[in-house]
């Protein structure tokens, strides 16, 4: 699903990112099980929802985002993953470890050593993030092979 301004950057984008995404889910009654996941403010937004309708989501996966950082979710009991990169600039280490707190205890946590912010998407360079020594090709195949990790431990679980 498209944001709002591609990154949602008001309050007000996220509230009508989320209505749209229940609309989504309540109008497309052939899926039972929902992946929300996001990058960076994206991962917000995915980490907003999860909080505003708990039972919407049957995993939530965080990518490059030191997000939540203003609500708590340590309680959730579906599975978390956090994958995030070594060089990011923007969602950095340490902003990550900040926020820890605010998921649960069985969050897995992946990190691409050596990634950065921008390669997890294909918009070029951005502003204040770190060197990736890794080609974006390769930071994105390790992305995609957490994801669907997630999505085949789901299909594993509905058997």
């Amino acid at each position: 699903m498209k944001l709002p301004y591609r990154f949602a950057p008001f309050k007000s984008h996220r509230r009508e990112a989320i209505s749209r995404a229940q609309q989504i889910v309540a109008q497309t009654e052939a899926v039972d099980k929902w992946v929300v996941a996001g990058h960076s403010k994206g991962g917000g937004v995915a980490a907003e929802l999860v909080h505003t309708d708990r039972s919407l989501a049957s995993a939530l996966i965080l990518i490059g985002t030191s997000l939540p950082k203003d609500f708590d979710l340590s309680n959730i009991v579906i599975p978390v993953k956090k994958v995030f990169a070594s060089n990011d600039g923007i969602a950095t280490v340490e902003r990550i470890e900040s926020t820890k707190r605010n998921l649960p205890e069985h969050t897995q946590w992946i990190e691409i050593v050596v990634g950065n912010h921008s390669q997890f998407g294909y918009y070029g360079h951005q502003f204040l993030d770190g060197h990736a020594t890794i080609d974006r090709t390769e930071q994105q195949r390790r992305t995609l092979e957490e994801v669907l990790a997630t999505l085949e431990s789901l299909q594993v679980s509905k058997r």
